[in-house]
């Protein structure tokens, strides 16, 4: 409870009390009662914009550095978080301090650390976004977008088995890289390439995927959307066989935005949905089941309303049919999101105002319910800049990366 929740239950009473009358104990009744309503919204997220979830955010660790971002050790089965955590190394021969990245391994439920790799040096031009970090899902191997030279624009897709020696396996091109995501077999990557180089409009962004050897060579590099439209989202199905696309392209009535499978390694392309705006698209790591978010739109290619349409997120199991529940979004969500490996929550952090390029994270956290749309809210994380988020249990828990140096807990509502 907060001070000033805990002042209102108090105080009221107190003020009540002091008025003149036969009633002034019932008045005084009343607005204890009051008090103490307000007290448990203050404590527990109710009101205007969420439901109250029942459940308290709690710290379960405090970085020695900066935290740089969040991933889970076995697809959020357990309770094992790796968390990215950023330090200042050894001076080098200018003088100047070079960052290095250690990979701690934190209990959810404990709290206990033990640190795996410590000051990592190669990760002294690091950007801390969890998006732009990913863990293999074995947790032998580590991939990341890096910038090649500090003075040039663009990075590169960078790999490591032993998070000290370090292959790159994109060309230096001036194009930044982002969004790098493990295949389910840890043999691949998908990623996003960007060209920063337009200096109007949206930024062109293409799909690629990368074929890797057992020594983390590079086999094959593949554009998988070579056609026009620009891609706002990626991930991988649960076995591997497809990428899942969201991509805006240009139509008579303006830009419309569609979700589409690429098969692997035909690049076969089908298009599942079609919305005029789309935002969104995860993958339940337990169940198959596919989350994506948008507006105004059914499946095929949907055509663009005459008013404007309420949010909606859509579901859709492997093979099966696509499921509608609507949200209310009063925010621009960031690429901070995932859906929990049982398909039963979609977590995302609201963009941080004037981030036009979605750079910073977010700030605050929002989880729905992908059954019936509620939307929950924990006050102690809404003014707070989100770097990372990551499920563990089994969707029961999720993990929140903090942008500084806290990690936080965050138990789903039970069910009824």
């Amino acid at each position: 409870m907060s001070a000033v929740a805990f002042a209102s239950v108090i105080s009221l009473p107190l003020q009540m009390c002091r008025n003149k009358g036969p009633s002034r104990l019932i008045r005084a009744l009343l607005c204890w009662m009051m008090g103490l309503s307000l007290a448990c919204g203050c404590a527990f997220g109710g009101g205007a914009g969420g439901e109250s979830p029942g459940t308290e955010a709690r710290v379960i660790y405090e970085a020695g550095g900066e935290l740089a971002g969040v991933s889970m050790d076995d697809l959020g089965k357990g309770t094992g978080a790796l968390v990215w955590e950023r330090a200042p190394g050894n001076k080098d021969k200018t003088g100047q301090r070079e960052a290095g990245v250690s990979l701690v391994l934190v209990d959810v439920v404990s709290g206990h650390a033990r640190v795996l790799h410590r000051g990592v040096a190669k990760w002294s031009s690091f950007e801390p976004y969890s998006f732009w970090v990913d863990l293999s899902p074995e947790g032998k191997c580590v991939a990341a977008a890096l910038t090649d030279d500090p003075a040039e624009p663009g990075s590169s897709v960078w790999v490591s088995d032993d998070f000290h020696t370090w292959r790159k396996v994109t060309p230096t091109d001036g194009k930044s890289r982002t969004m790098v995501r493990w295949s389910p077999d840890g043999r691949k990557l998908a990623f996003l390439v960007v060209d920063t180089s337009a200096h109007s409009g949206r930024l062109p962004s293409r799909a690629w995927v990368v074929a890797l050897s057992p020594s983390l060579a590079p086999k094959t590099r593949v554009c998988v959307s070579p056609g026009e439209g620009r891609v706002i989202d990626i991930a991988w199905a649960r076995d591997g066989s497809r990428l899942y696309l969201v991509v805006e392209k240009p139509g008579d009535r303006g830009e419309k935005c569609l979700l589409e499978t690429v098969e692997w390694p035909t690049l076969k392309k089908t298009v599942i949905a079609g919305a005029p705006e789309m935002g969104l698209v995860s993958v339940a790591a337990g169940t198959g089941e596919v989350v994506w978010l948008a507006r105004g739109g059914s499946e095929g290619e949907g055509e663009r309303p005459r008013g404007e349409e309420p949010w909606a997120l859509w579901e859709a199991r492997p093979g099966g049919a696509a499921h509608k529940t609507p949200v209310t979004i009063d925010f621009t969500p960031s690429f901070l999101h995932a859906v929990s490996p049982d398909g039963r929550w979609w977590a995302v952090s609201p963009r941080i105002s004037g981030d036009r390029l979605g750079r910073r994270g977010g700030r605050g956290l929002v989880v729905y319910s992908v059954a019936d749309g509620s939307a929950y809210r924990w006050p102690a994380l809404a003014a707070r800049e989100i770097i990372g988020l990551a499920w563990a249990r089994g969707g029961k828990v999720l993990v929140v990366a903090e942008r500084g140096k806290r990690l936080w807990a965050v138990p789903m509502p039970k069910a009824d």
